[in-house]
């Protein structure tokens, strides 16, 4: 697995406490010092999904070999969907708990791949990475001040991939495919905000990193598909609204 990139990491939680730090001093005024964090909710979440990492190509299969012309992945879309979980109060201040949770959307990254030593009009071919699932298992540790909870996440991403590949040698076209199931890391953090005894409001970031994957996009004619070796992080930037039972 991959380490973790910690400069862009850093990055992303100083994002996010830049966006928790007004929500703080708002909820400030307005919490409730007897607020119980304990018990069971569920909930309804929504927001961006952006792809990074590369997508390569293996140097073994056709030859001359195909090279990604430029291997950075990229796409972002909408995804939305339900989570569940529990916390324990387990001091005044200090909430624990465990959270599953899945989403939906259609995240997709375009990388063009081409022979160095033939023309782009000769043969090129078009790599798109989808995202369709994507889910967590994740435990929280969190800090509470009444109805508001400030908490950091860590656990198991796991999320399909699909890799469809479409050659171009003018007249003909050639399409091959490959998928699988990535499992991986996440991280994150966020703050949720108790608005009533049931009714609890959230924002959220989470980085999640699958490591180097390598997918068979099969074989078939004008030639041996060449593996395609992906190494694949996502990050989302979420809201939710929770009902605590």
């Amino acid at each position: 697995m991959k380490p973790l990139n910690i400069k862009n990491t850093s990055l992303s939680f100083l994002a996010v406490a830049l966006i928790a730090t007004p929500i703080a001093a708002l909820a400030a005024d307005f919490v409730s010092p007897k607020f119980d964090w304990s018990g069971a909710y569920v909930g309804v979440h929504a927001g961006a999904l952006n792809q990074g990492g590369t997508l390569s190509l293996a140097p073994t299969g056709d030859s001359p070999p195909d090279n990604a012309l430029n291997p950075n992945l990229g796409g972002t879309s909408f995804i939305a969907g339900l989570l569940g979980g529990y916390n324990w109060q387990i001091t005044p201040n200090v909430v624990t708990g465990i959270e599953g949770d899945v989403g939906f959307g259609n995240s997709n990254s375009n990388v063009v791949s081409a022979k160095s030593s033939v023309p782009m009009n000769v043969w090129y071919a078009d790599n798109t990475l989808s995202e369709t699932i994507n889910g967590h298992v994740r435990g929280r540790l969190g800090w509470a001040s009444g109805s508001l909870l400030a908490y950091g996440s860590a656990g198991v991403a796991i999320s399909n991939s699909k890799i469809n590949v479409t050659g171009y040698c003018p007249p003909d076209q050639y399409s091959t495919s490959g998928s699988r199931t990535l499992v991986g890391y996440s991280i994150g953090a966020g703050a949720d905000y108790a608005v009533t005894e049931t009714a609890i409001v959230r924002l959220e970031y989470i980085y999640d990193g699958y490591g180097h994957q390598s997918e068979d996009v099969g074989s078939g004619a004008p030639n041996y598909w060449q593996n395609r070796q992906l190494n694949l992080t996502t990050q989302t930037f979420r809201a939710a609204l929770i009902y605590k039972f």
